[in-house]
């Protein structure tokens, strides 16, 4: 019996300590959410120094959007003396969230000019393929483009038409006018090709939608409700196996169809990175930059 009582309490001892651990990192992560209000509003207020200090702090604690905030500080030169290589060092140091996915994608235009890092157009593929891949309109948008103008890749009308259309399906304009502009140049060839990997690709979109409706639980159809129509399952739906005949740098099947919902957090923190005042469109690169 004293053996058993002494074994009772040693177990109840570790689900205390399990459930502490537990109410901690939820203080924490609380505590690091008004931290970097606080930040930000000291950003806002000029209070750049202050600003610094809480993003590093938070930055160490592993609060990835704080050292992408840094990386935009420095780009911008808004609140911190423009350092290009500060900024690519703090945007290498975001983690790969599918809710960060901005930062990534403005890292991809910075090797693809070579500011701050040495050009390579190959990292800069990478870094929009990525970022396109989990949800980033932006992203999917320079990988159009790179695909259209052979940057870093093999020039692909097709593949670049279906970035593009991504793209426009999330209310990205100036990808909408590229696809148009595509199709304008394509060959009858090439339209006949670019059909049939629409209808394709609407055909698996269906039957991916069909089956996650059929698999999805009461909590996943209530989560779904807070999703854009569609687009989860248009990213679930291409997958490596569709592979249309001079089209061999289609979209793969991202790690997280649903990457999405979170895209626009803190949209009024990484608007720089998204291809729209005050960014523009460069004729020269054919990708996004910023005005300034």
């Amino acid at each position: 019996m004293k053996t058993m009582i002494l074994k009772s309490l040693h177990l109840g001892a570790k689900a205390v300590v399990v459930l502490t651990i537990s109410l901690v990192c939820q203080c924490l992560q609380a505590g690091d959410l008004q931290a970097f209000r606080k930040a930000n509003m000291q950003e806002s207020r000029g209070e750049c120094r202050k600003a610094i200090d809480g993003y590093k702090k938070l930055a160490s604690h592993g609060f990835g959007e704080a050292n992408g905030r840094l990386g935009d500080l420095f780009y911008d030169g808004s609140c911190a003396a423009q350092d290009y290589a500060a900024a690519a060092t703090w945007y290498e140091s975001v983690p790969l969230a599918s809710d960060l996915t901005g930062y990534k994608n403005r890292l991809g235009y910075m090797y693809q000019n070579g500011q701050g890092v040495s050009r390579d157009t190959t990292k800069a593929v990478e870094l929009y393929k990525w970022a396109a891949e989990n949800g980033n309109q932006f992203a999917q948008f320079n990988m159009g483009s790179c695909l259209e103008n052979g940057t870093g890749m093999e020039r692909n009308y097709l593949s670049a038409a279906e970035w593009y259309r991504l793209s426009a399906e999330q209310g990205n304009s100036d990808a909408a006018e590229r696809l148009t502009y595509l199709k304008a140049q394509m060959g009858p060839s090439e339209l006949e090709q670019l059909t049939t990997f629409e209808q394709t690709r609407e055909q698996l979109l269906a039957d991916a939608q069909a089956q996650a409706e059929a698999e999805a639980t009461p909590e996943e159809e209530d989560a779904g409700d807070d999703q854009p129509s569609g687009f989860a399952a248009i990213l679930g739906a291409i997958s490596d196996g569709l592979q249309q005949s001079g089209n061999r740098q289609i979209i793969r099947r991202p790690a997280q169809v649903q990457a999405y919902q979170n895209q626009n957090r803190g949209t009024a923190l990484t608007s720089a990175v998204r291809c729209s005042p005050p960014s523009t469109w460069d004729t020269t690169t054919k990708t996004c930059i910023d005005k300034h």
